[in-house]
This record gives C-alpha cells, sequence and structure tokens, in this order.
C-alpha cells in the first residue's frame, strides 16, 4: 500500500454551488474562483509551490486570464455596460496593477501577445470606429 501525505497549502471555507480551480499556462500560480453572491465573483490566486495568496479580489468579475509567460493576470469586469480590464503583474511583491481600461461598448476584445508581453484592447467606439490601446 502506498500512503501520500499532503500539505495542505490554501484552504476556503466559501460554500458554493460553482467554483473553479485552474492553473496559469505553466502551472506556476493557482486560481481559485467562486460565486459569491447574484453578480459578484470571488477570486484567489496562489504561488502553486508555497501556497502564498498573491492576489484576491470580490467584484463584479466577468473573467480572468493568465499571459502565456504566467506573470500577468487579466481581469475583466462589467459594470453598467463600462466593460473595464485590469492587469496585474503577479511576479511583483504587492501585486501591482500594471494598467486599465474602461470602454462604454457593446463589443470589446483584450487578449495578450503570443509571448505574453503585450496586451490589447480593442473596442468599439462607433459605426466605423475601433479604438486599441496596449495596456
Amino acid at each position: 500500500m502506498l500512503l501520500i501525505l499532503a500539505h495542505i497549502h490554501w484552504q476556503s471555507a466559501v460554500q458554493t454551488a460553482t467554483s473553479g480551480l485552474g492553473y496559469s499556462p505553466n502551472g506556476k500560480y493557482l486560481l481559485y474562483a467562486s460565486n459569491t453572491g447574484t453578480t459578484a465573483v470571488g477570486l484567489v490566486v496562489l504561488n502553486a509551490t508555497t501556497g502564498v495568496t498573491l492576489y484576491q479580489a470580490t467584484g463584479n468579475l466577468a473573467g480572468w486570464g493568465f499571459s502565456p509567460d504566467d506573470d500577468r493576470l487579466l481581469l475583466t469586469s462589467i459594470d453598467n455596460g463600462v466593460s473595464t480590464a485590469t492587469l496585474l503583474d503577479l511576479s511583483s511583491a504587492s501585486t501591482p496593477q500594471r494598467g486599465q481600461g474602461a470602454d462604454t461598448t457593446s463589443s470589446s476584445y483584450v487578449g495578450f501577445s503570443p509571448n505574453g508581453t503585450y496586451l490589447l484592447d480593442a473596442a468599439l467606439a462607433g459605426t466605423n470606429t475601433t479604438n486599441l490601446k496596449r495596456l
């Protein structure tokens, strides 16, 4: 019989019917998301090796994703028709916000460059106009 002992790095007391776990592309970070209300989402990002909490937030988050190189986290939210994208640097000790963009639009796109160095925020600003921002 094989016995495996594991150390608990992190534990959540949140009881929710909808929650999920996910790793960053290279497994450096672990993300836990849970539904904390009608539209609110609780989000926790941990260092997958040490279990140290690097970022924690609750709000009207619409989506999130890691950069291809793991070290940046993109958070998106939509409040009253305004789409907001926030970029966090997880490699920094204080997890500073690297950039933020907000668009009043019904159609927008946010995405990382293939190497994760750049983040593009593209939003329709009118019938024939698209705004492009690099965060």
